[in-house]
């Protein structure tokens, strides 16, 4: 148990490295927010485009396939990374639901 959550760790940790500017997980979740039509996202999208990218561009591969279930939660450790986002659960929650998996 505890050598998975090393290479959990280790592989959501690999996954957000890879650009080198930082990005921005509070107008990541405005923006994801907006995508999924969920309230309180004021970015019009054109503002939007590269957040959006940020959150599809988290991808956990293990031997090169996808995993969906560790991508997912690599996206939401990402999100929840923005300061106060346990105030914003009610918003995380649907859009992992809805794009946390996605490729």
């Amino acid at each position: 148990m505890k050598r998975s959550a090393v290479l959990f760790a280790t592989l959501a940790s690999l996954a957000m490295v890879g650009t080198a500017e930082a990005r921005d997980p509070c107008k990541t979740l405005m923006c994801m927010a907006g995508k999924a039509g969920l309230d309180g996202s004021s970015l019009a999208d054109s503002d939007c485009g590269g957040p959006i990218s940020d959150f599809f561009s988290i991808v956990v591969k293990k031997n090169g396939n996808f995993k969906a279930a560790a991508t997912a939660k690599a996206r939401e450790e990402f999100l929840t990374s923005c300061p106060g986002s346990d105030e914003n659960s009610d918003t995380i929650n649907p859009i992992i639901s809805m794009f946390g998996s996605q490729r």
